[in-house]
């Protein structure tokens, strides 16, 4: 990494936070660039969870004195196998408000299904189009 002034990195978010390996990958391999930090995560991408999950992303990069210089979130699919724990998780615990699957989260798992799409695609190229 040494050999690059500008690094882009993007992740997903897995249960609501920045998957473990990955955090581990930027704490010990980035330091000190310029980077582009882009996300996917199930929810829509101008949610609340998705704001707080882009700015842990900046914290943990600056954390490591770099400079976010660009940012993108996009909504991407949420894995099966992950829906299908919020479903056990629903009918085991005594949780039931967290893991209660409603109608509004139904469709926002169908929604999240049909992403990344071509919009999204094209929004990413745009986020980080003038960079070099």
């Amino acid at each position: 990494m040494d050999d690059f002034d500008f690094i882009a990195v993007g992740y997903y978010i897995y249960k609501g936070t920045i998957d473990t390996n990955f955090k581990r990958f930027i704490q010990e391999n980035i330091k000190g660039k310029n980077v582009g930090l882009f996300i996917t995560l199930g929810a829509r991408a101008d949610s609340e969870h998705a704001a707080k999950a882009l700015k842990d992303g900046k914290k943990l990069l600056e954390d490591g004195q770099n400079s976010v210089i660009r940012e993108f979130i996009s909504q991407g699919v949420i894995s099966q196998k992950f829906i299908d724990e919020i479903r056990v998780a629903a009918l085991k615990t005594s949780n039931k408000k967290h893991y209660k699957i409603t109608s509004s989260r139904e469709a926002r798992w169908k929604e999240a299904a049909l992403h990344p799409d071509t919009n999204d695609i094209i929004n990413t190229k745009t986020a980080f189009r003038g960079i070099l």
